[in-house]
């Protein structure tokens, strides 16, 4: 078996009822059916509490199945109902660390699976790994082998090679500082030695987009108000910032470009240029949030790059359109830049690493944690 992951994860340990935030209020539990039935087996008193606490619930899937599901609801804190007073789990302090679901155990890390190869790595929804991110240096991949076997199957090895090599590729470029130009510049020239060619999308299409993603995460309407108050409304079009959406200006290059990733079947479908200097905020406002700091706002942008790049490349793998994958992507650090400059602007032209790692959570908990939403972020054209 083969692993991949980033070294930020070899330096994460949760702090549990030290953390700002909590990873167990927000969202409902998953029980897996393992930890399910073990908890309707637990004897006393705290017995009693899980299953009072269980629900289970029956819904039919796309395919017409139905799928059973059990969970713990939230309670009217919006909390799990065994995050006791002081942020710690009551199922670790009773049971201990071995008794939480799978759900609980895992996160904030993600795993995706092809074949004997595994890719992991954490989630920004967690503030402590958010803190270990934004305050480390670049990003360094690691790599493990072991002896474990779940099989190849029918995984095409070949082009699986391809997508891995182009995101290695990536990751590196946009952390080499001989290449002297802007995060965004390096995310436009990857699209096109990819095959993607970086298109036009207005802020008002992007605004839209955003206000039809579901709620997650009750700060994200706060948000979508301050962003839009902070000058999001008129309808310009977005360039990108190395020149022309079709800019022939490109210092990437992968030897697997064209091996690993198609775009939907076909090379020069359409991405989203990653612009900012087009974003529709007063240029006088753009020109001093990024003055005051460009000391740390272009290192912060290249680690986002970095984490999405490295993250959702491999969903080329089995979706098969790299175009998607790069319009959520670009999107996703579009919208943040916005957030940032309109946190900044409305917390009176501040913006500390605390706020990038608070702002990076709430985008994370709002669109990484919903299937649907990254769905919408994925989609192709205008959204008026």
């Amino acid at each position: 078996m083969i692993y991949e992951y980033p070294d930020t994860v070899l330096k994460f340990s949760c702090i549990a009822g030290k953390c700002p935030d909590t990873c167990c209020a927000g969202w409902e539990v998953d029980l897996d059916r393992e930890t399910e039935e073990y908890y309707r087996y637990v004897e006393g008193p705290f017995g009693k509490h899980l299953r009072r606490a269980m629900k289970t619930e029956t819904e039919e899937n796309a395919d017409g199945e139905e799928v059973r599901t059990c969970f713990f609801p939230l309670t009217d804190q919006n909390r799990c109902p065994f995050l006791n007073d002081d942020n710690l789990c009551e199922i670790i302090t009773h049971l201990g660390p071995e008794a939480i679901s799978v759900v609980c155990d895992e996160y904030p890390r993600y795993f995706e699976q092809i074949g004997n190869y595994q890719q992991m790595d954490m989630s920004l929804s967690c503030m402590e790994f958010g803190r270990i991110f934004f305050s480390s240096g670049p990003v360094q991949l690691q790599r493990m082998e072991d002896d474990t076997d779940r099989g190849w199957g029918d995984t095409d090895r070949e082009r699986l090679r391809g997508i891995l090599t182009i995101r290695d590729d990536a990751v590196r470029y946009l952390q080499d500082e001989d290449h002297k130009l802007s995060w965004r510049e390096k995310m436009n020239d990857i699209e096109r030695q990819i095959g993607i060619i970086p298109t036009q999308e207005s802020q008002r299409s992007l605004m839209r987009r955003m206000e039809r993603l579901e709620v997650i995460d009750h700060r994200w309407t706060e948000m979508l108000e301050r962003v839009r108050t902070t000058g999001m409304e008129a309808d310009v079009a977005g360039t990108a910032v190395s020149g022309e959406a079709g800019d022939a200006r490109t210092t990437f290059s992968s030897e697997a470009s064209g091996a690993g990733i198609t775009v939907s079947g076909e090379v020069g479908d359409a991405g989203t240029a990653v612009s900012g200097e087009a974003d529709n905020f007063p240029a006088r406002l753009r020109a001093e949030f990024e003055r005051l700091h460009e000391d740390c706002l272009p290192g912060w942008f290249t680690k986002l790059c970095v984490y999405f790049v490295f993250r959702y490349t491999l969903d080329t793998y089995s979706d098969g359109d790299a175009a998607g994958v790069f319009r959520y992507i670009d999107r996703s650090l579009r919208f943040l830049w916005m957030m940032c400059l309109a946190e900044w602007n409305a917390a009176g032209r501040k913006l500390s690493i605390e706020d990038m790692i608070d702002l990076a959570h709430l985008y994370s908990r709002q669109v990484e944690h919903c299937e649907e939403n990254v769905a919408i972020l994925k989609e192709d054209g205008e959204d008026e």
